[in-house]
């Protein structure tokens, strides 16, 4: 007597990892959260901001004095540049 064997496949299906990005993005982004981590920790962004408004406001008073018109404070939605 002969035994007949049944061709089936078994499910051998793993798990996949839940893949996020490649090696070299997570290391670039976690170089970057650091690196915002340090500005803000460390008020570069306050200096950077201040900075630049006092930069703003001399265009305009130079401006200003250059066309005779009166200076105004500086508003961000009229300095675009």
């Amino acid at each position: 007597m002969t035994t007949a064997i049944l061709p089936f496949q078994l499910l051998l299906r793993q798990r996949l990892p839940l893949v996020q990005g490649n090696v070299d993005y997570q290391q670039v982004r976690q170089l970057l959260q650091r690196m915002e981590e340090n500005i803000l920790l460390g008020g570069l962004e306050l200096m950077v901001v201040r900075y630049c408004l006092e930069k703003a406001e001399e265009y305009v008073r130079q401006e200003a004095r250059r066309t005779g018109r009166n200076c105004k404070k500086v508003k961000f939605k009229d300095f675009k540049r």
